[in-house]
């Protein structure tokens, strides 16, 4: 029995002993890597001041203003969610001077990361960084975050495709952004149905696509289309730009503009629509053509109310030269089907849609649909 006892008391120690140099291990081995130049340290223990200053300064709901500390790659593949939830956990505990006296025990550079190696509070850890365009940054979210016990990957992290909306949020935040940087970020950010990282930019923007993209976000989010609808630039020049840098751009946000017209019912966005076909040309008008035909199918009504209030002469009204174009021939379609209803009718609508009656019948003649020679066309 005592010697039972006494094994187990040696095994005991044993265990507490390996345990021990095991950890002294682990922590030992950063220390043994490759020194970092004086300069590269100094510029580390800067960027993590920099980073606990700037936690000590907001407040949680603030969370994501400490994103630019990380690097896209670490950003990527952490959720909003989750970047959130760390950040407040390290704003909390910097409020409460956890980080006011860390002892940092020098660099280390085993590749192209370089470790910065800290104790706080007693723990020890390394917290790795990569150089960027914009300098050094943490390139663990967890660990810059106060998860010293951590291991750091020496090699770097490895960008997560798709990548988290946070790397979209710093974009936004980037004070030397671009406007079509900004609207490609909006854009990204209404993918991840993440309207609430859009808000906070809306204030003091200026360009109207990036309001717009925001507005699009927010919508895509769970908000009302409504506001992105009225944020959305209709002058000539201004969609002409936007189609020219990125037209992949330009077509989503204008197929946002046609379905929230068509969803919401709403007339002034319809109007909306029918003066931003008017006053584009070229390649950017040809952007309208599926849209608008689409709309006129499922608001009809709201066409021919645009069409009446924009007043542009047939031969100079865009949509209407569309919407006869695509559906003359299409007897059976829901604006067809309307404009006869309408055309049946007296007044101003009554007039203008049996105008396009007149206007499809022509095109019915000039071109027959199939099955249709020898039968009329749609306004006899």
């Amino acid at each position: 029995m005592r010697g039972s006892t006494r094994s187990r008391v040696v095994g005991g120690l044993s265990v507490i002993v390996m345990t021990a140099a095991l950890g002294a291990a682990c922590q030992g081995k950063y220390e043994r890597l490759p020194a970092a130049s004086a300069k590269d340290e100094a510029a580390l223990v800067e960027r993590y001041k920099a980073l606990v200053a700037e936690a000590k300064g907001v407040q949680p709901a603030g969370a994501l203003k400490l994103l630019h500390h990380f690097s896209d790659a670490a950003l990527s593949g952490i959720s909003p969610e989750a970047f959130r939830g760390l950040a407040k956990g390290f704003i909390g505990q910097a409020a409460a001077g956890a980080y006011d006296a860390v002892d940092f025990r020098g660099a280390r550079e085993p590749s192209k990361v370089r470790l910065l190696l800290v104790t706080v509070g007693g723990q020890k850890g390394a917290v790795p960084f990569v150089q960027t365009g914009l300098g050094w940054k943490i390139d663990d979210v967890a660990i810059g975050l106060g998860d010293l016990t951590k291991e750091p990957n020496l090699k770097g992290s490895m960008p997560v495709t798709p990548a988290s909306a946070l790397v979209s949020v710093v974009v936004l935040q980037d004070p030397q952004a671009g406007s079509l940087d900004k609207v490609r970020a909006a854009l990204e950010l209404a993918a991840a149905k993440d309207g609430a990282a859009a808000e906070p930019f809306l204030k003091g923007e200026s360009s109207p696509w990036v309001r717009a993209a925001l507005r699009f976000a927010q919508w895509k989010g769970g908000g009302d289309c409504a506001g992105f609808g009225r944020a959305f630039p209709v002058a000539g020049d201004v969609q002409a730009e936007l189609y020219d840098d990125d037209s992949d751009a330009f077509r989503q946000l204008l197929g946002g503009l046609t379905e929230c017209a068509g969803t919401t019912g709403q007339a002034d966005l319809v109007l909306k629509v029918y003066r931003g076909c008017h006053a584009v040309e070229g390649g950017a008008r040809s952007e309208y053509v599926e849209p608008v035909v689409a709309l006129a199918n499922l608001k009809p009504d709201l066409i021919l109310q645009a069409a009446l209030k924009a007043g542009y002469p047939y031969e100079e009204d865009p949509v209407a030269n569309i919407v006869v174009g695509a559906l003359h021939g299409e007897a059976d379609s829901p604006f067809i089907q309307h404009l006869m209803e309408a055309a049946s009718k007296r007044g101003k609508i009554a007039d203008l849609a049996k105008s396009w009656m007149e206007k499809i019948a022509e095109r019915d003649k000039l071109e027959p649909p199939p099955g249709a020679e020898g039968a009329g066309g749609a306004g006899e």
